[in-house]
């Protein structure tokens, strides 16, 4: 959708693949929530923004000597559509197994290039210390700066699953690591 706008604030060429009818029905089906319509649209296209921009400005500071860990990557396609990442040792996108196995096959059929290697991860984060174990079976280097994203996860979080992330993510940070996060209030659990 902001892709499509005359003064979109990114451009991302697989959204509307990747999203689809789901993703427009979603967005729709938000509008209806709150008294802003477009705020839902609104936000994810300033937060987008700003999360491009940091990485962009991450990637110029370390040339080739970074990469980047997102958590809960869902259909996340900046690998593919962000340029200043092709210097990066490694983009490690972390979901649950079905998502990363829908994502691959998605951008398959599309036959995207990513700008840079990607190692997927699939795992579920509440398993203790599957992330530390998949990070360093897949050549993370903790010695490396880390651009880590939390975009749109922390709501589905438990309060113990964040923090064992957060504890996890700790060991593995040097001090020119970077964090960027969307910080939402949890979703609700009632029936």
């Amino acid at each position: 959708m902001e892709s499509s706008r005359p003064d979109a604030l990114f451009s991302d060429p697989y959204a509307a693949h990747l999203g689809g009818a789901t993703g427009v029905a979603f967005s729709s089906k938000m509008k209806g929530i709150m008294p802003w319509p477009e705020f839902h649209i609104t936000w994810m296209a300033i937060r987008t923004r700003y999360i491009d921009e940091r990485l962009s400005t991450f990637c110029a500071a370390h040339g080739s000597s970074f990469q980047c860990v997102i958590l809960g990557s869902g259909l996340d396609a900046r690998a593919f559509r962000i340029p200043q990442l092709a210097t990066a040792r490694a983009v490690y996108e972390v979901d649950v197994p079905e998502v990363v196995v829908a994502f691959n096959r998605a951008m398959a059929r599309l036959e995207a290039t990513a700008v840079c290697p990607r190692v997927a991860l699939a795992l579920d984060l509440s398993t203790p210390d599957a992330l530390t174990r998949a990070l360093r079976a897949g050549g993370f280097d903790k010695a490396l700066p880390t651009f880590w994203l939390l975009e749109g996860l922390t709501m589905y979080l438990t309060p113990d699953v964040k923090c064992s992330s957060r504890s996890t993510r700790s060991p593995h940070r040097v001090p020119t690591s970077v964090r960027a996060s969307s910080l939402t209030p949890q979703v609700s659990r009632r029936t």
